[in-house]
This record gives C-alpha cells, sequence and structure tokens, in this order.
C-alpha cells in the first residue's frame, strides 16, 4: 500500500515520501531525534543500500539532513520541512511534540545507545513492527496528572510495556536515585503502576560491579511493592521486573520472554501454549536437574492466593514439599524477590506443615548478595546440573537436593 493512502493533506508530496522505506525513515528519525544508516536499515527493515537510497531521496527534498563528512556521529536527522511531513504521513492519532533536547547540547552517544537498543530487538525480531512500537526522547514518558517518569525509550508490546534506560556511568548516586523515585511516583499514582505490566532494561554502556549492585539495591528500594504483585487482573506475571547489564545481556534476558511479551493473547486472555509465562522455564530447568540427580516423585505445580500472591511457578514433591522458582537472571529485582518468598514459604509451612524452599536462578555469583533469608537458596546456570549445587543465604555451597529439606 503507498503510504499516500495515509496522507492528510492535498498535493504536492515530495517524490521521496512515496515510498515505504523512506516514509518509515521519517519516522525513525523523529522518534529518535536523528539516527544512523545503520540503525534506520535495521529499523525499517530495508537493509544497508535501501536505507541509504531512501535517505538520499529525502535529503534531495530538503526533509533531511546528511550527517557531516568524517564526523564519528553519523547521524541523520530532520529537517523543519521533515518534521511537518511526519506529522502529516501517519493516521490522526500519531501527532508528536518536538522532543526535547534535540539539536545543541544533546548527548550524541547518548542517543546513539538509545538506537542501538531499539535495532537489537529489531534484529532479533524483525517480524514485530518495532517502528510504530517504539517512542524515545520525550515521547514514552510515563506519566499521571503531573507525575512524569521519562525513560529514554518505551516500547508498546502486546502484553506490556518495555522501557528503557541507557546508562554511560556519568550519573551519580542522587540522580540515578531521582530516576526510580519518579518512576516509583509514577506507578503510585492510582493504581497506575499496577495496570499494566513493564519490564525496564536498564543498558549500562561500561558496567561494574558496583554499578550494578547500585541498580540492583535503588530498584528494590523504590520499587519492591510492584516487584513482587501481579497487574489488576493477572495472574501470571509480575507487574515489574528491571534487567541490567550489557546491550547484548538485557537483549538476552528478554529473549528468554519474547515469545511471552510478543505473542498476542488468546480471545480468553490466556498465553499460548508456545509462549510459557515468564519463570516456567526455569521452573521446568530445575526440575530437570533434580530429576538427573536421583529425586524422585517431582511434577510442576503454580500456587495460587492466598499464600501466594501470583500463580508462583513451583515444584512439588509427592504433594508435600514445595520448591518456588524465580528466573532472577540479570534481574535487580533478586532482593525483593527472595524476601517474598521468604514470607510465602512460611506462610505455607503454618498452614500445612509441610516444607517450603525457595530458589532464584542467578547470572553471576556476585547478584548472591540480595539473598539473605534462611529458607531461600541460589544459583547459577554453570551449578543447575546434577551434580552441582545451591547456595544459602550464607554463602554455603550445599548439594542440589539440599532444596528438599
Amino acid at each position: 500500500m503507498a503510504w499516500q493512502s495515509l496522507l492528510r493533506i492535498p498535493e504536492p508530496i515530495p517524490p521521496s515520501v512515496t515510498s515505504r522505506t523512506a516514509a518509515a525513515a521519517l519516522v525513525v528519525l523523529d522518534r529518535l531525534a536523528g539516527a544512523s544508516r545503520d540503525q534506520i536499515a535495521a529499523l525499517t527493515g530495508s537493509g544497508s543500500a535501501g536505507a541509504y537510497r531512501a535517505l538520499s531521496s529525502l535529503a534531495r527534498d530538503g526533509l533531511v539532513l546528511a550527517p557531516p563528512r568524517g564526523r564519528g556521529e553519523a547521524l541523520w536527522r530532520l529537517t523543519r520541512a521533515g518534521r511537518t511531513w511526519v506529522s502529516r504521513l501517519l493516521p490522526d492519532g500519531y501527532v508528536w511534540p518536538d522532543p526535547p533536547g534535540r539539536g545543541r547540547g544533546e548527548n550524541l552517544q547518548h542517543r546513539r545507545m538509545v538506537g542501538d537498543v531499539l535495532v537489537e530487538l529489531a534484529r532479533r525480531y524483525p517480524a514485530w513492527p518495532w517502528v510504530f512500537a517504539f517512542r524515545s526522547h520525550g515521547r514514552g514518558a510515563l506519566s499521571t496528572y503531573g507525575v512524569v517518569y521519562d525513560p529514554d525509550a518505551r516500547v508498546d508490546l502486546p502484553r506490556g510495556q518495555l522501557l528503557i534506560e541507557v546508562d554511560r556511568g556519568t550519573m551519580r548516586r542522587r540522580g540515578l536515585e531521582a530516576k526510580f523515585y519518579r518512576l516509583r511516583e509514577v506507578l503510585d499514582y492510582g493504581g497506575y503502576g499496577l495496570q499494566a505490566p513493564r519490564r525496564l532494561l536498564f543498558v549500562l554502556h561500561t558496567p561494574s560491579a558496583g554499578r550494578i549492585r547500585l541498580i540492583q539495591e535503588l530498584a528494590t528500594t523504590y520499587l519492591e511493592p510492584y516487584l513482587i504483585a501481579p497487574p489488576a487482573g493477572q495472574q501470571d506475571v509480575l507487574a515489574l521486573d528491571v534487567w541490567v547489564g550489557t546491550l547484548g545481556e538485557v537483549i538476552d534476558r528478554f529473549s528468554q520472554e519474547a515469545a511471552y511479551w510478543l505473542d498476542q493473547p488468546g480471545p480468553d486472555g490466556r498465553v499460548s501454549p508456545t509462549a510459557r509465562v515468564p519463570h516456567m522455564g526455569v521452573a521446568e530447568l530445575v526440575l530437570d536437574a533434580l530429576t538427573a540427580a536421583g529425586v524422585r516423585g517431582l511434577h510442576l505445580a503454580m500456587g495460587r492466593a492466598p499464600v501466594f500472591a501470583w500463580r508462583q511457578p513451583g515444584i512439588l514433591r509427592d504433594d508435600k514439599q514445595v520448591l518456588l522458582v524465580l528466573d532472577g537472571r540479570r534481574s535487580a529485582a533478586v532482593g525483593a524477590w527472595a524476601r517474598y518468598l521468604e514470607r510465602a514459604c512460611a506462610e505455607w509451612e503454618e498452614r500445612t506443615n509441610r516444607p517450603a524452599r525457595g530458589l532464584i536462578l542467578l547470572s553471576r555469583p556476585e547478584d548472591g548478595w540480595q539473598v539473605t533469608t534462611p529458607r531461600v537458596f541460589w544459583t547459577t546456570p554453570d551449578a543447575l546440573h546434577p551434580q552441582g549445587g545451591v547456595r544459602s543465604a550464607d554463602g554455603r555451597l550445599q548439594p542440589l537436593t539440599a532444596v528438599f529439606p
């Protein structure tokens, strides 16, 4: 379908705008406030040569400005005429104000990092219409009557939202605290935080143990109520999680749940068989490892209220002992989850007089500092095998079978 059919004004139409690739490139440039040719190629699905042809034609029509030759940050940008045409290319519901920070004084490296996150998502899942799903630079804000949290980008998915923050390590603790505080303010307003599930990708340019630990600490300090509660009307997923690491690490983490987030819900709102609910995959891995270690009488189960806040994935042994399992890889929510699991296990034991334990799978041993409760263990993918082990809150290594007392 030609893009002319979506136009809301009469001719003359610049020849370049009649190309679908060129029109999509205008949208990318508008939403990113500037992008490289490779970013435009990935987000429009046009290939590098197709993107260059589209950009060249847009430049000839005066809609985009080519990057200066010899500059390290080769970002194409919209002209004033180009910004005008973006608002005319799409349906009435899509008219954006100019994003803040455009032009002088804006950090180009930061902007480029935002584009790289979206590009990596588009490369891994090319069938998903990322061009129309993402907003950035002031357009992805979550706001409720003057209370605003403005992430670097936001992507709207069938089952929820991805919020994106890119961090070059230049912001001090106070600035990061302010960022998490603003998000908490928005989530607290009128139950907004439980209206839909969200995942925050905190992408670090140069990760360090101290930076990761700081984000883990701030996430649990400010966001804990939403890290352990399901959205209203949903019981298969938690309202919020924060995934922290390099670009590749956080996109890898998203990929483990991508089938869930990108899949359209069925007519009854249920998850399709190919889109397992988050954390269930890790529960299956743990079940396989325990079975291979010789533990018998095990089967998967989903805990329910009143003991559990959501349909908590777990493993039952002979219908008497329970092991609650969570996927904490790259997650900053592990501290909140460990405290939640401890309370749930204690209540299970009080109600049934049968033992309960929790197990959280972590990406790195360094993340184990977040687990401080006696009934909750942690392990890593390298240790999750029949001869492997788990660690308790005091750091002691124990056999994998220790999860069933």
